[in-house]
């Protein structure tokens, strides 16, 4: 069976196979798509009889490692209708030029922000916000206090959100 015959016949059954686990539809396609990109990664050196249970073993290992960075991290979970929500103003948004740019021009403002803090802010700002880790995780890993990583998050955050709140105070001028 050729890869591209595993992702035509498996993938929509993966994304199946973690809503029934409870994950919203765009987590699911994510993680189906580990699922799959990972199967390619061992294609060749496998000789697997059965590709799916492979791909299901596979599935379901990252389904726990999805859990497992989802408590870690204190990700907010998002059901399907939020999503929904949110998709729709996604596409009110591309539907216009006008917010479409603006959508562009507050990011940018925030990336800028990010970019103008100190290494030490910028650092914790970016493991705490993007990555998930943990006060105690970026403190244990920058060999710092935890009070200094809390410090550190709470001035960036601070900082990025005034000048979230300036380009949206211009914007709204408009």
């Amino acid at each position: 069976m050729t890869m591209q015959q595993v992702v035509i016949q498996h993938r929509s059954k993966l994304v199946g196979f973690f809503k029934k686990k409870g994950v919203n539809l765009w987590d699911a396609e994510e993680l189906a798509q580990d699922v799959l990109i990972k199967f390619l990664k061992y294609y060749e050196r496998v000789n697997c009889t059965n590709t799916g249970a492979y791909l299901y073993t596979i599935a379901h290992t990252i389904y726990i490692d999805s859990l497992r960075k989802r408590t870690r991290s204190k990700e907010c979970v998002i059901d399907d209708r939020e999503w929904e929500k949110i998709e729709m103003n996604m596409t009110r948004i591309s539907d216009s030029p006008d917010l479409l740019l603006e959508a562009e021009e507050l990011f940018v403002k925030m990336y800028d922000s990010i970019g103008k803090l100190t290494d030490a802010r910028k650092q914790a700002y970016t493991l705490y916000h993007i990555e998930g880790y943990t006060y105690a995780e970026i403190a244990l890993q920058r060999n710092v206090s935890v009070s200094a990583v809390e410090k550190n998050i709470y001035q960036a955050t601070s900082i990025v959100n005034r000048a979230m709140e300036r380009q949206l105070g211009f914007l709204m001028k408009r």
